[in-house]
């Protein structure tokens, strides 16, 4: 096993950018739930006091 390594020598090319893209989807997916779970915080909040 001479060609295996942890090195990014031997990844595909588009490999980084698959993974770069991936991430922002997922982060935007959980800021997307965040900013959700905010708002219907606030919406049961000014529902029990207003």
């Amino acid at each position: 096993m001479s060609g295996s390594s942890s090195s990014t020598a031997g990844r595909p090319e588009g490999a980084d950018a698959a993974e770069r893209t991936a991430a922002v989807v997922l982060w935007v997916i959980v800021g997307a739930g965040l900013l959700y779970g905010v708002g219907e915080t606030i919406a049961r909040v000014t529902q029990l006091f207003g």
